[in-house]
């Protein structure tokens, strides 16, 4: 069970060390992570994680809409919310997603504009809560938009026009890279291109 103190005892308890010979604040020191180990300090208020982390996690993109998914951990009470953060991976810090934080179970996050850049490298993770306790983060493998969305078929329509053919081809999603088709077209009745 991982304890976190409050910012008033451990200045209390710093503050105490402090003024001892160095070998009384090794002492101290040793009594202090005892104390964090055990969390059954009488003076101090004591916050533990000790809700079971989000199981699950992962991210699902269809046509460049990216849609992170979870389960709660086994035995996660009913009244728990879930939070999500994202990391883009050259900046190397946590950024806390609004829209995603406080959601329930069975609730998904869209972290589609989260990851605007498709050739940027993403991670996400997830935190149950409660108003006393919190888990461990659970996080997601590294995302790569451009490669790890799925494309759906293209958008297509064909229309005769007399002694002519019209075809007309669009791209599943409106994307701000350009594409480029090859069409190759062919009569079968005299192999005519």
């Amino acid at each position: 069970m991982l304890c976190s103190l409050t910012l008033t005892s451990l200045i209390c308890l710093y503050l105490r060390a402090i003024r001892r010979p160095w070998s009384t604040m090794k002492l101290w020191m040793m009594l202090l992570i005892l104390l964090l180990h055990l969390g059954n300090a009488p003076w101090m208020k004591v916050v533990c994680v000790s809700l079971p982390a989000p199981s699950k996690v992962s991210i699902s993109s269809l046509n460049m809409e990216h849609t992170l998914s979870f389960l709660p951990g086994p035995g996660t009470p009913p009244d728990a919310r879930f939070t999500v953060q994202v990391l883009r991976l050259r900046k190397s810090q946590w950024r806390l997603l609004a829209a995603c934080a406080q959601l329930t179970a069975g609730q998904k996050c869209n972290l589609t504009r989260a990851f605007k850049d498709s050739y940027e490298q993403y991670q996400a993770r997830v935190q149950a809560f409660t108003p006393s306790q919190t888990s461990n983060w659970t996080v997601t493998g590294v995302f790569l938009p451009l490669t790890d969305t799925v494309l759906g078929p293209p958008d297509v329509s064909l229309s005769g026009c007399g002694n002519c053919l019209l075809l007309r081809l669009g791209a599943p999603i409106a994307m701000e890279f350009s594409s480029t088709y090859r069409v190759h077209v062919q009569r079968t009745r005299d192999g005519v291109q």
